[in-house]
Order: structure tokens, then C-alpha cells, then sequence
């Protein structure tokens, strides 16, 4: 008779095992709820005036560190969910909240500070503490203001590093992916904990024509954060036509082929930062006219700097964005200036790789005199310092490369890019 594994019995929460405060759990908490008032702007003092049994109760009251799991309907990867949860980790248990000399973790207020803080907010109109109600009152002001999950939430640098992680996993030709929030119970233990619920967005296509060609193209949005309602981003008829007074939304969307130039292009970004930029231009950028008569949008970085131009068209009451132009391209209006400034063409720039914005972190230009002038005439010295805020490249080693070939030398361009096309 073959062997049947037993099936596996779901472990029964341990009312005494979570309810128990130890000695060691009550000076911990104490600890954390003295920093917990200091952080809130209050005396830590308010917190020897509660009595040892009243402190024991509102330790009962526990607090688990943040679940993450999908939300119900939402398809998420479940190795993305383990990602998120793994960096949240990390995030909770290494990084301050509020004034580093606390030393208080967020992890610790979490499962500890606002637990207290919780507490005293759920008991503070209640006749049972009426002698104390001017403390419990003063602490429950102060939880209403830092513990909405508004703009002045205390876990607010959080929730958007959870965002941040978030958008570096999204792409608009594929998934959006967001969070809501849940305060529930855990499913193995008698105690209450933030559900990080992932949210995914399905990204919408749509097929426009464009030289006699179908292109596909997806719909820009806003990712999901703790906000229920999909938004998809759209901009007035009067931001795209200069003499326009119409209110008429256009639709945005963006092709595959655009998203590949955008990484090609912007190499020193993460693809949050890329994202994020692109919908910031979309929405702030100045409109353009290219010298090939097409109209484009000028991408912005965090500094408002320009790293790029975004041209598109406009069919069936919305706006397509068909590729991502270096500011270094000769039909832009910076990248015409420059050219014109060192007599060089599309092909020279490009052999040099000037039409990526690593180029300009990884050159040396102090030994390429003429180039460096060049930038600085055409106020495009800021380019060499573009690169990602949140991984920013370490020990970056300058070069001179092939540029000091081309704009080095006594010989014609032409020349130079012969021999260069002879050694690739």
C-alpha cells in the first residue's frame, strides 16, 4: 500500500504566545514609545504618566511588520511580490524615520511606535480613562495628523520607496504596478499588520498610422498608489497648439520602438527614473518645432535640464510618441547649434557616441579642448553631469576615446571616420 503524506495542518494562532509581554518586550516597547512622542513633537515624558498595567495592555495590542501580497483580481508576479517584500525589509529594519538622532527605525515604529500611538487613539474618548483624558487626547491629536496615510504620514518616505521599487518593475507596453494599503489581521498570528495589497494595470494598446505603416503604441498612466481609480494621462489641446484656447483632452500614448530609444539613449537613467521623467515632460515640457517640421516635446531630468526631445504625432484626438531624439541630433534645436559649432554631422556625433548620455559622464573633455568649448558655448555642460540620483555611478573614469580622434587632428572628418570604420 503506498505511502500517503499527511496533509499539512494550519497552525492555530497561540493567544498566550502573542499576547505575552515579556520583560524584555517591555522595555523595548518603552523605549520605542518614549522616541515615538519625541518624534511627534511631544515630551517623552507623557509616557511614564500611564500606569504599568495600562502599558501592558497597550502592549498586548500587537503589531506585525508589513505583508505584501496581490491584490485580490490584480496579476502579480509572485517573485516580484517576494522583491518588494525583500527591499521593504531592508528598507524597515537599516533606514530612520525622522531625525537620524532617534535612532528609531521605521521597522521599530511600525511594529512598536505606532502601535502605541494606535492604541492610545482607539482608547482616548473612552470614560475609563477620563482621568487621564488631557494625555490621551495630546497623543490622539498628534496620531490624527501623522498617521492619516496623507501627505504628512510618518511612514510617507515609505510607501514612496515602495513606489519607487514599484516603478522600476513597471513598463507601459506591459503592466503598471501600484499598492493599496489594508489594516487586517495575519492569517497565522493573533495580531494586526499593514497588507501591502499589489496592484497591476493592464497597459492599453492602440494602433496608429504613420507613413503607411501600423504602429502599436500604449497609453501612458499613473501608477496605482494608494488610489483606487486608474488614471491615464492626458493634456489640453492648448498645451500642443500655441494659438489653441480648445480644453479638449488628448489622449497619450508612446510606441514600443520609443520606450527602446529611451533606454538606448538616457543609458545612465533606471527605467524608474525614465519613466518618471517621461511623464514629468509630457506634462511640464515645452513644445518644439524639429527642423524636419514635426513637432516634439523636450524631456526634462529632476533639474529641469533637457536630455532629450520627444517628437509625435497626432491622430484620432491623440498624441503618439514615435521615437526619443538626443539633444545632440541635428534636427533638434540644441543639437543643430552644436553641430554647427564643431562642423560635424549626425554620423560623427553618433561614431562618438554622443547620442547617448553616458558620453558625456564618461568623457574627459579637459583633453579635448575644442569639444569642451563647443559645450560651453552652447550651455551643454550640464550633460556631464546627468546621471541617476538613485543609483548613481560610483568612481565614474573619464576618457578621451575616439572623440579626441575626430575633433583632435589635422586630418578631414571624413578621414578620421574611414580609418575608425577600418578598425570596427
Amino acid at each position: 500500500m503506498a505511502n500517503r503524506k499527511k496533509k499539512k495542518t494550519q497552525t492555530t494562532p497561540s493567544a498566550k504566545r502573542d499576547y505575552e509581554v515579556t520583560k524584555a518586550y517591555f522595555d523595548k516597547f518603552s523605549v520605542i514609545a518614549r522616541k515615538t512622542l519625541s518624534l511627534m513633537d511631544l515630551d517623552p515624558a507623557l509616557y511614564d504618566k500611564f500606569t504599568k498595567k495600562q502599558k501592558i495592555e497597550m502592549m498586548r495590542a500587537k503589531f506585525a511588520s508589513p505583508h505584501f501580497e496581490a491584490k485580490p483580481g490584480h496579476k502579480v508576479p509572485r517573485h516580484y511580490i517576494k522583491v518588494v517584500q525583500k527591499r521593504s525589509t531592508e528598507f524597515m529594519e537599516h533606514v530612520c524615520i525622522g531625525d537620524p538622532a532617534l535612532k528609531l527605525t521605521f521597522y521599530d515604529y511600525l511594529t512598536m511606535g505606532s502601535q502605541f500611538g494606535t492604541f492610545i487613539h482607539a482608547r482616548h474618548k473612552e470614560k475609563q480613562y477620563c482621568e487621564q483624558a488631557e494625555i490621551y487626547n495630546t497623543i490622539a491629536e498628534r496620531v490624527d495628523i501623522y498617521e492619516d496615510f496623507g501627505d504628512n504620514s510618518l511612514m510617507m518616505p515609505y510607501f514612496r520607496y515602495l513606489r519607487d521599487i514599484l516603478g522600476h518593475l513597471s513598463q507601459f507596453n506591459y503592466r503598471v504596478y501600484g499598492l493599496d494599503i489594508v489594516w487586517k489581521q495575519t492569517n497565522s498570528r493573533l495580531m494586526f499588520a499593514v497588507h501591502i495589497q499589489i496592484t497591476s494595470i493592464e497597459c492599453e494598446k492602440k494602433n496608429f498610422i504613420h507613413h503607411d505603416k501600423k504602429r502599436p503604441a500604449f497609453r501612458l498612466m499613473h501608477a496605482n498608489f494608494m488610489n483606487m481609480n486608474v488614471r491615464h494621462i492626458a493634456l489640453f489641446h492648448y498645451r500642443i497648439f500655441q494659438n489653441s484656447t480648445s480644453k479638449e483632452l488628448l489622449n497619450l500614448y508612446i510606441q514600443s520602438h520609443a520606450l527602446q530609444r529611451m533606454k538606448e539613449r538616457l543609458d545612465v537613467l533606471n527605467v524608474y527614473e525614465r519613466n518618471m521623467y517621461l511623464v514629468y515632460s509630457v506634462l511640464a515640457g515645452k513644445v518644439v518645432r524639429l527642423d524636419t517640421g514635426r513637432s516634439a516635446i523636450e524631456m526634462m531630468d529632476i533639474n529641469k535640464s533637457i536630455i532629450a526631445y520627444l517628437p509625435f504625432i497626432i491622430q484620432d484626438n491623440c498624441i503618439c510618441i514615435l521615437t526619443v531624439l538626443p539633444v545632440t541630433n541635428p534636427v533638434t534645436p540644441i543639437g543643430k547649434k552644436l553641430c554647427k559649432t564643431l562642423g560635424v554631422t549626425k554620423a560623427e556625433l553618433e561614431i562618438c557616441g554622443m547620442d547617448k548620455l553616458s558620453y558625456f559622464l564618461t568623457t574627459d573633455f579637459d583633453k579635448i579642448p575644442k569639444l569642451k568649448q563647443a559645450l560651453e558655448v552652447n550651455k551643454l555642460t550640464y550633460l556631464t553631469q546627468v546621471q541617476s540620483v538613485i543609483e548613481p555611478i560610483d568612481n565614474i573614469q573619464r576618457t578621451s576615446g575616439i572623440s579626441a580622434s575626430v575633433f583632435q587632428t589635422e586630418q578631414t572628418h571624413q578621414d578620421v571616420l574611414e580609418e575608425i570604420e577600418k578598425m570596427y
